[in-house]
């Protein structure tokens, strides 16, 4: 899986990223696999430093999560 991520920080609070890659998606248990291209943007709310809580819109997704930033 080939993934490429542009970030920028918009407050002290928000940031805003696009990302596009390459990605391997399956029906079943591997039994229709095959690739395809995936791009995205969202935001990130940072609660701290390291902790952030994550919305991306893309294809072919919607996700919502919290990230911790280790070593950042």
């Amino acid at each position: 899986i080939y993934d490429f991520s542009i970030e920028r920080e918009v407050t002290d609070k928000w940031s805003v990223f696009g990302e596009g890659g390459f990605m391997l998606r399956s029906y079943g248990f591997f039994d229709h696999t095959f690739g395809d291209f995936t791009f995205a943007a969202g935001g990130r709310f940072h609660f701290s430093d390291k902790v952030a809580l994550t919305m991306r819109v893309g294809y072919p997704f919607v996700s919502v999560g919290v990230s911790f930033l280790v070593g950042h």
